[in-house]
């Protein structure tokens, strides 16, 4: 039975884990994307450009959006005349430039700054908690972009660099000329970039657009121009044209040969998947074909399973057992019924009351506390005592743990609840084998007296692991398929039927022997009758020594008051009389807790027990929070242009939470050069 909780716990974990991917992480960590990116790119006759990004970002969690430029003299001299907006319904409100470098830059407020690393900064703070969707417009003059040969004028420049870490669903970018060239073949355009990208050059501009941007791809412009259009700019005194042509031409023969190669493995792709699919179909159906045989052939062997069931009895009166322990009436009680290890409090009190009828121990009162405390004093009888079961030896050795743990050489054995309290703590680890050993030594006697069955239990935990198997893979099944393999949904749903024969096999197929289920009635028999004495017209009561072992009996069945108060209705002399001194039944005549003594009882040990386990837990390192943070997420546009977001670290530091998260594999495309002319 200890394994069948444990496996209905795991598919209780299971269904949680699965849930909580079905709804979706709800703690995440800051992210951008950037639904559109647009640039408009006018060419100047000195040889700058004055650049107006648009971006309309989907941002999470997010304190400032930067983009990063690495300075290359060779390229560019400067970069000036930083601007940025906000656009929100046609307005524009220009964020408070700053002039110092900050990691989490002021809501509304902006730099453009040279930082380390050569590169110069652009950011801009967008203080975003939750999800919200923005536009912002950034502008700036690159100085010397554009370099004039003796032949042409070429501007070659980098919208998005390789290292971009956020995705773009729409790129679009317009480059104007100064000016119209009076012939169209005067002007040539490239672009370098993904295989979705196009460009288009006409006689006063070049435009390009890519429909779906991925992470670590670039896009790159290039532009050359056979006219004079930049009279203002410098001169370099060589002719540079056909280097450009020949350069290009290369990476266009290479682009063009990997498009090919491209083209063939897509072609080939498909036709794998062709064959795939076609196995995945007879794969499928080969697996229904299977579970409905299974569940038919499952079902038939479920239905012919007998149901071992308790015998129906109304009352017993007798003790089913004389030799049985708390533990032993207990675990069969709760067998199917709860569970052993949920009760072991009442359990260890019933115990400690057993020992206390056999004379091992007595129980006094404990007065030096404001609040009086139940005292349990060691006995060393020389008589001939009762034989204990081993359960009872186990609890019988905890308690003179705790005398050495709490009393000098020479005094008596004697401890209160609260020091037993501290003893489980202190020797937590002693304390709960001690427990898990009573209930191994209980089904070890049941087993002994052919209450219990291994072979049953066997064919239990076997039935209940192939249903939990079933549910689990069926379960993952319909998470998985729905969204992107659907064929797959009947055969993951007929996982989960087949669970059923299973779980009503585990259910059929009881560990307790017959003999078991039939003492286990008698329990259950004694509970009513203890429960209902007063309603019945019995016409002989149960003298007071079986009604101390009824009380033994009906503490670890949790129904301690109500039988008291069936005692109290039988003998009410008993407050007035005098009784063994070695008997608990003192204790709830003759002390100030009178009936409140074995609910004292109770409440005490189940601190002890409480505080042992927590103890133990502490001491194996378990505290509930070794969950993590979420991750980060960094990289950007760079190289010449791009963004990229910083996230606000005690957004994040806020929640620990456990985040599952789905794998995906994806094949990113090669770049493709694309060519114009």
């Amino acid at each position: 039975m200890k394994r069948y909780h444990y496996l209905t716990k795991m598919l209780i974990m299971l269904l949680v884990f699965f849930f909580s991917l079905l709804i979706g992480n709800q703690v995440k960590a800051g992210s951008i994307k950037l639904n559109k990116l647009d640039f408009e790119i006018q060419l100047n006759e000195d040889g700058s450009m004055d650049v107006v990004e648009n971006w309309n970002a989907k941002i999470t969690d997010t304190n400032t959006m930067f983009k990063d430029f690495y300075l290359d003299s060779s390229k560019f001299k400067k970069i000036t005349n930083v601007e940025v907006y906000r656009v929100s319904s046609g307005n524009k409100q220009k964020l408070t430039q700053i002039d110092k470098e900050m990691y989490h830059v002021t809501k509304n407020c902006y730099y453009g700054l040279p930082i380390s690393g050569n590169k110069f900064e652009i950011a801009w703070g967008v203080s975003v908690n939750g999800t919200e969707t923005r536009n912002y417009q950034v502008k700036y003059k690159v100085v010397d972009v554009i370099k004039t040969y003796a032949d042409c004028s070429e501007l070659y420049w980098q919208l998005v660099g390789t290292d971009n870490e956020i995705p773009v669903t729409k790129l679009t970018g317009t480059i104007k000329l100064p000016k119209a060239v009076a012939e169209k073949n005067n002007i040539r355009g490239w672009a370098h970039g993904p295989y979705n990208g196009n460009i288009t050059v006409s006689e006063n501009k070049v435009y390009l657009d890519v429909d779906y941007l991925d992470t670590g791809v670039m896009v790159e412009a290039r532009i050359a121009v056979l006219e004079d259009l930049f009279s203002k700019n410098k001169r370099v005194d060589k002719s540079k044209f056909s280097e450009i042509l020949a350069e290009e031409q290369s990476w266009a023969d290479q682009a063009n040969r990997e498009r090919e190669k491209y083209i063939k493995d897509i072609e080939r792709s498909k036709r794998i998947e062709k064959i795939i699919a076609v196995a995945y179909i007879i794969a499928t159906i080969a697996l229904t074909i299977f579970l409905i045989y299974n569940l038919i052939k499952n079902g038939i062997k479920a239905r012919q399973t007998e149901k071992r069931k308790m015998p129906k009895l109304d009352y017993f009166r007798d003790i089913p057992n004389k030799e049985a322990s708390a533990g032993d009436a207990a675990y069969l009680y709760y067998h199917r019924n709860g569970s052993f290890r949920k009760n072991i409090s009442k359990i260890l009190s019933a115990t400690l009351l057993q020992l206390s009828l056999k004379k091992y121990i007595a129980f006094s009162e404990d007065k030096t506390k404001a609040k009086p405390q139940v005292r349990i004093n060691i006995l060393n009888n020389t008589e001939q005592l009762e034989t204990l079961t081993k359960d009872e030896v186990t609890v019988l050795s905890m308690l003179k743990d705790v005398t050495r743990k709490t009393n000098k050489v020479g005094e008596i054995a004697t401890f209160t609840m609260k020091e037993f309290e501290k003893y489980a703590k202190d020797k937590c680890e002693i304390f709960m084998k001690k427990i898990e050993a009573i209930e191994v030594e209980v089904k070890s006697h049941q087993i002994v007296l052919k209450n219990y069955s291994n072979e049953n239990e066997k064919k239990v935990n076997q039935s209940t692991t192939k249903a939990i198997l079933y549910v689990t893979f069926g379960i993952t099944g319909v998470i998985v398929t729905i969204p992107l393999f659907p064929w797959l949904t009947i055969p993951a749903i007929l996982l989960i039927l087949n669970s059923i024969p299973h779980f009503s096999m585990a259910k059929k197929v009881n560990e307790l022997t017959d003999k078991g289920l039939e003492e286990k009635a008698k329990w259950v028999g004694l509970k009513k009758y203890m429960e209902d004495f007063s309603l019945l017209n019995e016409r002989e009561v149960p003298d007071l020594k079986l009604w101390e072992k009824y009380l033994v009996f009906a503490t670890a069945f949790g129904i301690a008051d109500k039988v008291l108060k069936q005692l109290k209705i039988k003998y009410p002399e008993l407050q007035n009389s005098d009784v063994d001194n070695y008997s608990y039944i003192h204790m709830l005549y003759h002390s100030s807790l009178n009936n409140s003594f074995i609910n004292t009882l109770n409440t005490s040990v189940n601190r002890v027990y409480m505080g042992g386990m927590s103890a133990e837990a502490a001491r194996s390192g378990y505290d509930g929070s070794n969950f993590s943070s979420g991750g980060g997420f960094g990289g950007g546009f760079s190289g010449g242009g791009g963004g990229r977001r910083r996230r606000r670290p005690e957004w994040a530091e806020d929640k620990k939470v456990a985040t599952f998260m789905w794998l995906l594999l994806k094949i990113k495309g090669d770049v493709l050069l694309i060519c114009s002319q």
